[in-house]
């Protein structure tokens, strides 16, 4: 017996290797390490001539398949990497000449979760397609555990180092999974002792083999794939159709492999299912999704395992190739042992399994159990970590030999008993298929558990309904109750929970709906909410009230409406009268002195108006003073003396006078003192001089007995700033001729306030600039090096406050960032008058910040930021949250350290939207959102 045992354990030695690797990789990691090998080994031969890896050439039009390991780890064997596959790798090679490229793939420690896996089969699949393929997919094979992994990334469960989801990039292609524990495996349930099998006592050596060889019991990998577990559970839930899918299952296990060996040297084999020595049949195959199973004559692991499989290859390269049927599969497999099916329909067996989750609340469940009818009721057991349950047949296991067990029910309809007591609800096992189903015992989520079953809840589909429930008496239906209560489980008539009602005793009036404390208070003589007080919100009810307007008012008193809604004015109008001007509305349209006809007087000929007066404030008053005839003026174009003649036309009145205005010769001056030059053409009585834009303009003299002013000897007037109308008269006796001039004075000079940015500070083109000045014209910036300059448009880029202008322009400086450059400001008015600032060296920068990389992680309320950013200009990070009652910008760093900011903060529970922001010096910027809730 012992030299069995040492021939079985030589043959183990690669699985023995593995696990102690697996466990030294175990001391502190908590998340794989990864590697992917392409190529083979050479030489070893000789210590001349060592073992070497040498990686193959890759060409991008090959299709890469990657083999991907599972629990044992057997991948990271040094010496053995081209070996590990064996002749499944062998025909995978074949398939080279037809454009395929074998990968493997190494992760450890592989005894942690196989979500941590999958994250880490998503890089691995990334890094080789970075190699320059010409494809986006890649195709799979897998072992084992492997299989789970695989599936944890495509159906989304994967995560990272940080514990964050790593989503299915739909990278996959075809994926053949060989001995996958889809459903799980009792095994796993074995090796973790969560069973109410004794190893140490009924089979010591099984024990002493588990202990002995470190099957990493108790770790985050067997607990994913024990029958019940977590994560079988929810990756059954679904599958991704859009990868083809082939399984090769085992059908040999340990004795069969090992000459010599029995049931008392190898304890896990299992006679009783069609099953590789760890994965049986039907927790390995997707026949109910129409996806073949192949079932070949092999055990799991170690020396000529299933993994290693020539038939195992042979079948992948037909599956890789779009050539597996069921007439190639039957050329390859050895048909007594092995069998192909396309489906459901090609399967014999009449038997199934099923695992069962049971949600609780009240009663504590001590066993469950299926009833086909008879009296054989079939006994489940409970995954003791996860607490669902499953069928499991153990009257098979010897003491001290074998533990021969099956977890296979004959297809039908089943009740489920709990507690030993008929749960309302059945369970359906099909043939070759695993059954998951869920029963809820509580399904109202009361905690009260349903009555079949020893529970207490009187109606499991209310959750108002359970035992010691309170109800409050509501008879008039109205959400208010007047305070009685009654303990019942079942709903009573005329009676609410506390939650129903919005108060529990505070009902005045529990006959009449309409009165309530939440009721609105009308107004008719009643209490309607329960205030003990009456009509208290029409506080105007009695009051004095007037009714019309105008001369029609009348007095009243505030009474209540007829719906009770509100209160309204008793009073009754007076009739109108004419309206007539009094400064009273007579007719009461609610205008005063309306519509009464105005009194005119006088004559308008010529230059004259007529008087017109209006009714104002109840008594006529002019609103056009009567302007009457003067005597005429010549050459103003009007008719100054009303006879419907101008001017030289009427001759009785005037003769030809000529003034003559030399100077001033323009309109636009930039100084005050204005040089006058004016002559006549014969001597006048008078020049007379009058300035109209003033408040009050008046007549000044310029000369007396005078035909010129200023001609032989400068005459200097002084103007004020702004616009003028100067008119120029000529009097002589009743004649007076006249020139009008238009003219504008600015004397002062424009002045520059403000100006940014400031010497040396950073600018992306934005430019601003302040400054006085009541009619400005042009506004240029120069800058560059090489003097460029803008015209700025002052009408559209900026704007006047109070006496003061506030420009901002936009200037392209693509070609000069990252150097120094001056800048200045040129600003002139409409005089010619004009101000420049001197010139301002900055530094220019043109470029928004880079984000490199932006993660983030939440700890309970803490969220922790990291960016990776390349700006050396940097001004500040923040952000943002527009779910605060008032968003503000909070800092998050004002400079990086190798490119990198790290900053945490805390949030209030909830959800947050956060924008953002990272600004350099010149006011680049650039934004992100991001969305996260902290619970």
């Amino acid at each position: 017996m012992r030299s069995r045992i040492i021939l079985f354990f030589l043959v183990l030695i690669s699985f023995v290797f593995i696990s102690d690797f697996v466990n030294a990789f175990a001391i502190g990691a908590d998340y794989p390490d990864y590697r992917v090998y392409h190529g083979h080994f050479e030489g070893g031969i000789t210590i001349i001539d060592p073992i070497r890896f040498v990686d193959d050439e890759i060409n991008p039009n090959d299709r890469p398949i990657l083999l991907v390991h599972g629990w044992g780890n057997d991948a990271d064997l040094i010496n053995t990497r081209d070996k590990e596959w064996g002749d499944l790798q062998a025909e995978l090679k074949k398939l080279e000449n037809k454009g395929y490229d074998v990968w493997r793939l190494q992760y450890a420690p592989a005894n942690l979760s196989n979500k941590k896996n999958g994250g880490v089969i998503s890089k691995a699949i990334n890094d080789i397609l970075d190699k320059g393929y010409n494809v986006d997919k890649v195709d799979i094979v897998s072992h084992s555990m492997g299989g789970l992994a695989i599936r944890t990334y495509i159906e989304n469960f994967a995560i990272d180092k940080n514990g964050n989801p790593v989503f299915y990039k739909e990278d996959i292609d075809k994926f053949v999974m060989i001995a996958p524990p889809l459903y799980g495996s009792y095994f796993a349930n074995i090796v973790d002792g969560i069973t109410d099998i004794n190893l140490s006592s009924e089979h010591p050596k099984c024990d002493e083999f588990i202990k002995e060889y470190k099957l990493n019991g108790n770790s985050e990998a067997t607990r994913d794939f024990q029958i019940g577990s977590d994560l079988t559970w929810n990756l059954n839930n679904n599958l991704e159709e859009s990868v083809d899918y082939l399984v090769i299952a085992g059908n040999k296990i340990a004795e069969d492999t090992i000459i010599g060996l029995g049931g008392d040297d190898y304890c896990l084999s299992n006679h009783f299912e069609v099953n590789d020595g760890v994965v049986s049949a039907i927790h390995a195959h997707l026949l109910q999704y129409n996806y073949p199973l192949a079932v070949i004559n092999r055990f799991h692991a170690v020396a000529s395992s299933i993994r290693d499989s020539s038939t195992a290859g042979k079948l992948t390269t037909l599956f890789f190739s779009n050539n597996l049927s069921k007439d190639s599969a039957d050329k390859i497999i050895d048909k007594n042992k092995e069998a192909f099916y396309r489906n459901l329909g090609d399967t014999i067996t009449r038997k199934g399994a099923m695992v069962l989750e049971i949600k609780n609340s009240e009663i504590k469940i001590k066993n469950v159990s299926l009833s086909s009818g008879n009296s054989n009721n079939l006994k489940l057991e409970q995954n003791k970590i996860t607490s669902r349950w499953f069928f499991i047949n153990k009257s098979g296991i010897i003491t001290r030999q074998r533990i021969d067990f099956t977890t296979l029910m004959n297809f039908g309809r089943y009740n489920i008993l709990i507690n030993s007591l008929m749960y309302n609800q059945f369970v359906d096992i099909n043939k070759l298929s695993v059954n998951f189903l869920k029963i809820n015992l509580d399904e109202d989520d009361d905690k009260f558990d349903i009555k079949v079953i020893g529970g207490s809840d009187c109606d499991d589909s209310d959750n108002k309904e359970f035992p010691g429930q309170k109800w409050y008496l509501d008879n008039d239906n109205d959400g208010f109750s007047e305070g009685t209560i009654k303990e019942n489980c079942e709903r009573l008539n005329l009676h609410k929970i506390l939650q129903e009602l919005t108060s529990s005793d505070l009902d005045c009036n529990d006959n009449i709906s309409i009165i309530n404390p939440g009721a609105t208070e009308m107004c008719n003589e009643i209490d309607d909410n329960c205030n003990i007080e009456v009509d208290e919100v029409f506080v105007d009810k009695g009051n004095i009230c007037f009714a019309g307007i105008g001369e029609c008012r009348n007095n009243g008193t505030m009474i209540c409406s007829l719906n009770g809604s509100d209160t309204t004015c008793n009073a009754i109008p007076k009739e109108p009268n004419l309206e007539i001007c009094d400064g009273l509305d007579n007719d009461c349209n609610g205008i005063v002195d309306n519509d009464i006809a105005n009194i005119s007087n006088g004559s308008d000929v010529g230059e004259c108006q007529i008087e017109i007066r209006s009714c104002i404030e109840g008594k006529f008053k002019a609103t056009q003073e009567e302007i009457i005839q003067v005597a005429e003026i010549c050459d103003d174009l009007k008719d100054n003396d009303c006879d419907s003649l101008i001017d030289k036309n009427d001759t009785l009145n005037c003769e030809l006078s000529v003034i003559n205005l030399i100077e001033p010769n323009k309109s636009v001056f930039n100084e005050r003192r204005i040089k006058f030059n004016i002559t006549t053409s014969f001597n006048v009585e008078e020049l007379l001089f009058r300035d109209n834009s003033k408040e009050r303009p008046r007549n000044r003299s310029l000369c007396r007995d005078c035909s010129e002013f200023g001609n032989e000897r400068i005459k200097i007037l002084s103007l004020n700033d702004g616009e003028h109308n100067l008119s120029i008269y000529a009097v002589n006796g009743s004649q007076i001729s006249l020139v009008n001039l238009n003219m504008f004075v600015d004397s002062k000079d424009p002045r520059i306030s403000k100006t940014e940015p400031r010497v040396r500070q950073f600018s992306n083109g934005t430019f601003y600039i302040e400054f006085q000045e009541e009619n400005p014209t042009n506004l240029t910036i120069y800058y560059g090096n090489n003097i460029k300059y803008k015209e700025i448009n002052i009408s559209k880029d900026c704007i006047l406050d109070r006496n003061r202008y506030i420009c901002s322009s936009q200037v392209d400086l693509t070609e000069f960032h990252n150097k120094t450059i001056e800048y200045w400001f040129n600003l002139s008015d409409i005089a010619g008058n004009f101000d420049e600032n001197r010139a301002i060296k900055i530094n220019i920068d043109t470029i928004s910040p880079i984000i490199n990389s932006f993660n983030f992680s939440i700890d309970k309320r803490r969220v922790q930021f990291f960016f990776n950013v390349t700006e050396k200009n940097l001004e500040e990070i923040n952000y943002m949250d527009l779910n605060d009652s008032r968003p503000r910008e909070i800092r998050l760093c004002s400079r990086l350290k190798d490119e990198i900011c790290e900053s945490s903060k805390s949030f209030r529970v909830g959800e947050h939207h956060l924008i953002i922001n990272m600004l350099d010096k010149a006011g680049n910027a650039v934004q992100r959102g991001i969305n996260f809730t902290i619970v």
